[in-house]
């Protein structure tokens, strides 16, 4: 792992086992080349007399999605997240169960990301004498249900905006008493859920979230009692910039990267909401769709 000091800053570099970012670059170049092409008022008209094309509609308005979430990466009164009567993150939780179900091949970048997340918290939970894990944005729980089989006496919140993901939990997961699940705002539940020495958890959660908030969020979590943070979220070069974002204890906006995500400067948020960085990794992952997919592994104290 990487470790953090508060001095001397240490930046996390973007690292990358004999591979080449070139083609990658080029790749994010070419997108933004012809979403500028396809712009233009003469471009509607082409598509319609040349169905060979229309593959660059497509090239656009996945650049376009890009240029909206940067648009709300950093705007305080930005709204994200799904529609809690939406059935999207049901199916969401319901495949990885599936695949979890099926056998989870090991080759898997889910089965990957899990391991490393239960070997991380598990020693992180045997360290400490933490009494609640709170998991925002849960998901399926399969993380959280090995947990609470570890640690009886550790208190596990699954939290998650929708009620159908809660009652997927609660079918599948049934009779861990040490192991519930609330549909509700993450602010609402942190008030109603004060700890003496709790464990703020979330992966992938906050690459969905507007900067400001995801702020508020990890204040809320302090005041609250939750003395560490444990993050997973992805990072890789941005569909805007077409750079490797830098992570540091500096401050610097968050940036758009592709597919709804957003990279936040986690060190230096959680610096602000009154944390200290106690270590940082990079986790590779084969990730099947984009190659330069990464994910940061952050642990904050406080």
């Amino acid at each position: 792992m990487i470790a953090f000091r508060a001095m001397p800053v240490r930046d996390i570099d973007f690292p990358y086992k004999q591979m080449s970012l070139e083609p990658i670059e080029r790749a994010i170049r070419r997108q933004q080349m012809v979403a500028r092409l396809t712009r233009n008022p003469l471009a509607d008209f082409v598509f319609r007399v040349c169905d060979k094309v229309l593959s660059y509609k497509t090239v656009r308005f996945a650049q376009d999605a890009v240029e909206e979430v940067q648009a709300k990466a950093n705007d305080a009164s930005a709204i994200t997240g799904y529609d809690q009567e939406s059935d999207d993150e049901l199916l969401v939780a319901m495949k990885y169960a599936a695949e979890i179900d099926g056998g989870f091949a090991a080759q898997t970048y889910s089965h990957a990301l899990y391991q490393r997340q239960v070997e991380t918290l598990t020693k992180l939970l045997a360290t400490r004498d933490h009494d609640t894990f709170i998991n925002f944005g849960v998901s399926y729980a399969y993380v959280d249900d090995l947990l609470a089989s570890k640690f009886p006496n550790v208190t596990f919140i699954g939290v998650d905006r929708s009620k159908w993901t809660k009652m997927f939990n609660e079918m599948k997961l049934a009779g861990r008493p040490n192991l519930s699940f609330a549909a509700d705002d993450i602010l609402t539940v942190l008030r109603k859920t004060p700890t003496r020495n709790g464990i703020f958890f979330h992966a992938p959660t906050g690459t969905y979230i507007p900067k400001p908030a995801l702020l508020d969020i990890y204040k809320a979590a302090r005041e609250s009692g939750y003395r560490t943070i444990a993050a997973y979220e992805p990072f890789g070069l941005s569909r805007v910039t077409g750079e490797p974002y830098q992570f540091s204890f500096s401050e610097q906006p968050s940036i758009a990267y592709y597919n709804g995500m957003i990279i936040h400067n986690y060190p230096k948020l959680v610096v602000d909401a009154g944390y200290v960085v106690a270590n940082a990794a990079v986790v590779e992952t084969d990730f099947p769709i984009a190659p330069d997919h990464r994910i940061l592994e952050l642990i904050a104290t406080g």
